[in-house]
């Protein structure tokens, strides 16, 4: 039930906001009372908090994973991609609530979600593009934050933008373009000797 809870709030959020949905709109798309709702959930504020987490959880275990595997950097950042692409598409109603900030007294607490998510994310990114330049597979004339920024910006820019306007594409042709942005911009000249 918490999952079908989720799901429906998860849907409602992104499609109205979370100061315009309520836990009494919610109730009902789910099918339950109000009252079956708050057994599952305190607050609207804590539903919101789970949804978030879990999207977190689930991308922070990804990144991770892809950051200690032993595969080549290309392999690797296809993976990444292939990843991210699918979450956003599958969750899509999660990543549209990660890439909208709320407002009110729940700002702060989603800047200190959103800041541990970023720093694990962030040190994963930057721990296999590392590897990809000790690999001489990446330029090494490029800062690795300033990189791993970049990185994380063309993705997540492109599904934000693509899922928020609901553009139709292709997930390969999404990866395709996303990879070749990449590797033309951040390829070692090295490579091509």
């Amino acid at each position: 039930m918490r999952e079908k809870i989720k799901e429906t709030a998860a849907h409602l959020y992104a499609l109205k906001g979370y100061n315009a949905t309520s836990m009494r709109e919610i109730a009902k798309e789910v099918g339950v009372t109000k009252a079956s709702l708050y057994y599952y959930y305190n607050s609207k504020e804590e539903l919101f908090f789970d949804i978030v987490k879990d999207s977190f959880d689930h991308l922070i275990q990804i990144s991770q994973q892809l950051a200690d595997s032993d595969r080549p950097v290309w392999s690797v950042l296809s993976q990444w991609v292939d990843k991210i692409i699918s979450f956003s598409k599958v969750k899509k109603d999660s990543w549209m609530i990660i890439n909208n900030f709320s407002s009110g007294n729940m700002k702060d607490r989603i800047f200190e979600e959103f800041n541990s998510f970023w720093k694990v994310s962030f040190d994963c990114l930057s721990k296999i593009l590392k590897k990809g330049i000790d690999e001489g597979m990446i330029r090494k004339d490029i800062d690795i934050p300033m990189l791993t920024g970049a990185v994380f910006g063309i993705l997540h820019g492109c599904c934000a933008v693509i899922y928020h306007e609901n553009i139709k594409i292709d997930e390969n042709q999404m990866k395709a373009m996303i990879l070749g942005i990449l590797e033309g911009g951040i390829v070692s000249h090295e490579t091509f000797k």
